[in-house]
């Protein structure tokens, strides 16, 4: 688990060649995030983003994505490795 800011937390997974992140705020409002997936420092590369619930390809990882996540609610999101 990373813990990210307040009334936010972040459960990394890995699964055959395949990193899951779930992104999980815990607090009483909306939360909206802006990610750049280079803070992660993890990746070598450029990763495909799908939202495993919303069955929804979102882009890759050189790109700035924002997300915005109800109250006590979830994003999980697949990064695929992009040939």
């Amino acid at each position: 688990m990373i813990y990210l800011r307040t009334n936010c937390y972040i459960y990394k997974m890995l699964h055959h060649f395949s990193d899951f992140y779930c992104f999980f705020n815990d607090g009483d409002t909306e939360l909206t995030l802006r990610i750049n997936w280079d803070h992660f420092y993890i990746f070598s590369g450029n990763y495909q983003v799908h939202d495993i619930w919303q069955n929804s390809d979102l882009g890759i990882t050189k790109e700035l994505m924002n997300f915005t996540i109800g109250s006590h609610d979830v994003i999980l999101l697949r990064l695929i490795k992009s040939p």
